[in-house]
């Protein structure tokens, strides 16, 4: 995929930005529920280990899309075709 050929640039900015930062609301949605049922308390870490869970949950957030994608690939490419297949054979089969 070029990019000439996306016809909405602002989408594929959209796109990457929520994959910047939703690793960012999920931190946050983790350290609030941690400090919430008082297993952290929130002065105690440091601006390394807030990154380290960052990184964390990108990579965790970058192999479950990743994995997702090629599962649709793999269903796209392999089953559609044969739906696509048995739904003509029943169009003819009923004229």
């Amino acid at each position: 995929m070029r990019v000439p050929d996306i016809p909405d640039r602002l989408v594929v900015v959209l796109i990457g930005v929520s994959v910047l930062f939703l690793p960012l609301v999920l931190l946050g949605l983790t350290l609030g529920f941690l400090a919430f049922v008082g297993e952290l308390v929130p002065g105690r870490l440091s601006l390394v280990e807030l990154l380290e869970l960052y990184v964390i949950e990108l990579l965790v957030l970058t192999v479950f899309s990743y994995g997702l994608y090629r599962l649709v690939r793999i269903l796209v490419v392999h089953k559609l075709p044969e739906s696509l297949d048995s739904l003509d054979e029943d169009d003819s089969t009923e004229r």
